[in-house]
C-alpha cells in the first residue's frame, strides 16, 4: 500500500500534473482519500478537455504504479525478481559449501538453500548448534530455558531471558557459558544468524 506522501510524489512527477489538478479542482466532488482507492473516481474526467480515454490511460498507469512493490510479498515473486548470480553458494546434500551454478531463473522450491557463502557456512553452523545443544539439555525441563547464548560486541555471551526453548537457550548460566566455550568455533560462524 502506499502512503499519501508516495502518492502525492509520484502525481508530482507526472508530465500532466498540472491537467490532473485543474480538473479535480473543476469538478471537486469529493475530499481525496490516500488510499487504493484514491483517483479512481478522479481519473474518470469526463468533462475535461483530454477526454475520458486519455483519464482512463491515465488510471491504468497510475494503477499499475500504485499495485507495484519493490519488497517481494512472497517467496515466489522474491525469486522471479532476484535470478541466479555468480556469487552465490548452496548448501549440498552432504552440507558442503558449494558455489551456485548460474541459471536463467531463481527456482523458488530447490533454491531455498542458495545465499551468499558466509550465509550457508551460518546456516550448517547454526544447524550443528541446535542439535548439540539439544544433546545438552535433553533431560531438562523446557520451561527453565531462561538463559540463551546470543552474540553482543561481536561475540557470543549468555543473557538471561524470559522462557524460550528455542534456539540456543539453557537452564543455567554456566552451562550456557560451558556451551559457548566449548563450541566457539561454531559460535562464531554461526554469528550472522545470532
Amino acid at each position: 500500500m502506499k502512503t499519501k506522501e508516495q502518492i502525492l510524489e509520484w502525481l508530482d512527477k507526472q508530465p500532466w500534473k498540472n491537467e490532473f489538478y485543474e480538473n479535480y479542482f473543476k469538478i471537486k466532488r469529493f475530499e481525496p482519500e490516500y488510499n487504493q482507492r484514491f483517483l479512481l473516481g478522479i481519473f474518470s474526467f469526463n468533462e475535461s478537455s483530454q477526454g475520458f480515454d486519455v483519464w482512463k490511460s491515465r488510471n491504468e498507469e497510475y494503477q499499475k504504479w500504485y499495485n507495484s512493490n519493490n519488497k517481494p510479498m512472497s517467496w515466489e515473486e522474491y525469486c522471479e525478481q532476484n535470478p541466479l548470480t555468480g556469487s552465490e553458494y548452496r548448501i549440498s546434500l552432504l552440507s558442503r559449501i558449494m558455489p551456485q551454478e548460474v541459471r536463467a531463473n531463481r527456482n523458488y522450491i530447490i533454491d531455498v538453500n542458495v545465499m551468499s557463502k558466509e550465509l550457508c557456512e551460518a546456516f550448517v553452523a547454526y544447524m550443528k548448534l541446535i542439535q548439540l545443544r539439544n544433546a545438552w539439555v535433553k533431560d531438562c525441563v523446557e520451561v527453565d530455558m531462561c538463559y540463551q547464548v546470543t552474540i553482543g560486541n561481536n561475540s557470543p555471551y549468555v543473557k538471561e531471558c524470559k522462557y524460550n526453548a528455542n534456539g540456543l537457550s539453557f537452564p543455567f548460566a554456566m552451562l550456557a557459558n560451558e556451551f559457548i566455550n566449548t563450541f566457539k568455533d561454531l559460535l562464531e560462524t554461526a554469528k550472522p544468524l545470532l
